[in-house]
């Protein structure tokens, strides 16, 4: 099996080695990017708030996740695998 975000895109990252080795892909929320805000930001906006972000992870702007709770829900994630292949 290959464990993947359940976006589009990962998916589709996925699929060729799945397809090639015969796996199945398992999209799994815990696996998502950091989750965005809905507002709208030019692209110099997107860049200094990722700047902002990866310099605190703590930081929470325009209702988007922090990077600190994004390792918690990925960490989260991996947990659950390894307690299924115990």
């Amino acid at each position: 099996k290959i464990y993947s975000s359940t976006e589009n895109k990962a998916i589709a990252t996925g699929q060729p080695i799945a397809k090639l080795l015969n796996l199945d892909i398992i999209p799994l929320e815990n696996f998502v990017e950091v989750k965005r805000g809905k507002e709208f930001l030019t692209p110099e906006q997107f860049l200094e708030q990722k700047k902002r972000e990866v310099e605190n992870l703590n930081s929470v702007e325009n209702g988007v996740e922090s990077g600190a709770d994004a390792l918690q829900r990925f960490e989260m994630g991996i947990n659950s695998l390894e307690d299924k292949f115990e």
